[in-house]
């Protein structure tokens, strides 16, 4: 049944190829997700199928017929007419948040209606970017006044939650948009940004796992400085040298879909990254082609990107690629927020050239 269902999700994928004029570059992110899919299919046949892995896999096709659905449906439909129940959801959520930790006396780590500070901050970085989206489509000033003080009692959610990637992805979705244009020079500078967002905060972090150098010593007490946090990084280097060591000894598929931490070391944590997640649970194979898919789709919106709105949608996906780091929600996990992060970064392709 959930192999069935992910056939069916990518059947229907197919048939909107066939009905909707589809370029050249949205066809190859089409055979990328196929391709992944695959690798998945095949790290679930080499370990059998489990009713984990089958789950897995149904997630992963559900967030890729999002991604597909979303840049085609975009094309045919003008989903910006429909972008203000997305304001109004997003200013609500936001809102209700804020009052509730002022009713709370200010309290700080504030966990909100989720119960949780990482889900909070998390979830208060999604709402802040759908209303930074709102200001760029939306033409009323009622919408734009709702949106700035939506971004304004989001990012103070996010600061009061603790969550400090959720906090630096939003700097990042900042700059790299009202900085575009010179990131966006040439195809040079463009893949060094990308190539700098992924390698610098994982460098980073492994030198503070591993407690080499000085300048781990310097991050760390940087961070608590700025946090009040005791640790950096929380439990999460165990787990991933756990992980690390994990996929040396299965490095070309993984050990299937449904590998979390608890199946290799005792713990109750996710693994807290989700490129290291997805080499546990694919291998070497399985990164490369999510590396690839998430370089082609920012090499699009700069590339042949035409509006504002694709330099936003590539700018959030920098942030969100940051995130990632540490944390496990663009692909698997949670699906709600995976979808609307994709959403984000799909919306922006409406404005993508053909040529």
């Amino acid at each position: 049944m959930g192999i069935g269902a992910v056939l069916a999700l990518f059947v229907s994928a197919s048939i909107w190829t066939f009905r909707v004029p589809v370029n050249k570059r949205e066809k190859k992110i089409l055979v990328i997700l196929t391709i992944y899919i695959i690798i998945y299919i095949l790290s679930a046949i080499r370990k059998g199928f489990t009713f984990y892995s089958i789950e897995r896999l149904v997630q992963i096709g559900v967030v890729f017929s999002t991604i597909f659905s979303v840049m085609i449906l975009n094309k045919q439909v003008n989903l910006s007419k429909y972008w203000l129940i997305v304001l109004l959801t997003a200013f609500s959520l936001s809102v209700i948040n804020t009052s509730m930790w002022v009713a709370s006396g200010f309290v700080n780590l504030y966990s909100g209606l989720f119960g949780n500070s990482n889900i909070l901050g998390q979830s208060m970085m999604i709402c802040l970017n759908f209303m930074f989206f709102s200001m760029l489509i939306l033409k009323n000033k009622l919408s734009k006044y709702l949106s700035i003080f939506g971004i304004i009692s989001s990012f103070t959610m996010i600061f009061v939650s603790g969550n400090r990637s959720s906090l630096v992805s939003v700097v990042i979705i900042l700059f790299v948009y009202f900085s575009f244009r010179y990131i966006n020079y040439n195809r040079l500078t463009r893949n060094l940004f990308f190539i700098l967002v992924l390698l610098i905060p994982t460098l980073a972090a492994y030198m503070l796992i591993t407690g080499s150098g000085e300048i781990a010593v310097y991050i760390k007490s940087v961070s608590e400085a700025l946090s009040g946090k005791e640790r950096l990084l929380s439990s999460r280097g165990i787990i991933w040298l756990s992980i690390i060591e994990e996929v040396k000894r299965n490095p070309i598929l993984g050990l299937g879909p449904s590998t979390v931490p608890n199946d290799i070391m005792n713990t109750t944590l996710s693994s807290h990254n989700l490129y290291l997640q997805v080499a546990l649970q694919s291998g070497i194979l399985g990164l490369s082609v999510l590396i690839y898919l998430l370089w082609y789709v920012w090499n699009s919106l700069c590339h042949y990107g035409t509006s504002s709105r694709s330099a936003f949608s590539a700018a959030c996906l920098m942030g969100f690629m940051f995130h990632q780091i540490f944390e496990v929600s663009l692909m698997q996990n949670n699906i709600p927020a995976a979808l609307c992060m994709w959403v984000i970064i799909t919306f922006g392709y409406k404005d993508v050239s053909v040529y």
